[in-house]
């Protein structure tokens, strides 16, 4: 009878171990399939360098200045680390960046990773985000003025309405393309540094949240 008894513990014991077992080589399974998806990574990367160097001018006319949103600088180059403190999860209108982050169900040590990720990304492009935005205010401040003189020679009758459109058409032409030239010089420098920093981001991320991440993040 005790023989019977400790056959039975015993096969219920090694039973328990191997059951054990197979959960542990599950959970130290999933990570292993999370696998970059590059052909998405490649993508994201392209559309903003595409945002970037597309300047979106908002039209001159007798009332409003002509004016690139954000200095012409796509929100993709704009993230900053502090976008990741509560102020900037509190903020009305969020970055797409960080809506789409806080869809995650991130670790702690993941959050202290994308923080680094970000203050580097942040120090990358830092220098051209500035000489971009020196160059278009001073390109900026000329268009201005030009139309500031038009718009006084209409008032005064120097010139018809149909002349001062005629002229603010050339403007806008002129405004376009020094931005786009202006947009040469860095654009290659900025990509490189959001290049960096999307393969960081996808290298943290798990790939079920990687999936979330992406499926948001390029949502328009």
């Amino acid at each position: 009878m005790n023989k019977r008894i400790f056959k039975i513990a015993l096969m219920f014991s090694i039973a328990l171990m191997f059951s054990i077992i197979g959960c542990k080589k599950e959970t130290i399974k999933t990570p292993a399939t999370d696998t970059p998806n590059t052909q998405e990574l490649e993508a994201v990367i392209e559309e903003a360098d595409q945002e970037y160097n597309e300047s979106d001018v908002t039209e001159g006319n007798e009332t409003i200045e002509f004016y690139a949103l954000n200095d012409g600088l796509p929100e993709s180059y704009l993230l900053t680390e502090q976008d990741m403190d509560d102020a900037g999860y509190k903020r009305s209108v969020e970055k797409r960046f960080i809506h789409c982050i806080k869809k995650l169900d991130l670790s702690d040590t993941q959050i202290a990773k994308l923080r680094f990720i970000l203050r580097n990304f942040e120090n990358c492009k830092a220098n051209d985000v500035k000489k971009h935005r020196e160059a278009y205010e001073n390109h900026r401040k000329r268009i201005e003025a030009i139309r500031l003189d038009m718009l006084a020679k209409l008032r005064k009758g120097e010139i018809t309405k149909e002349q001062f459109a005629a002229k603010m058409q050339m403007l806008r032409k002129d405004f376009y393309e020094s931005l786009r030239k202006i947009k040469q010089s860095y654009a290659a420098n900025l990509k490189a540094c959001y290049d960096k920093f999307m393969r960081g981001i996808n290298n943290t991320l798990t790939e079920r949240q990687w999936k979330v991440f992406i499926a948001c993040y390029r949502a328009r």
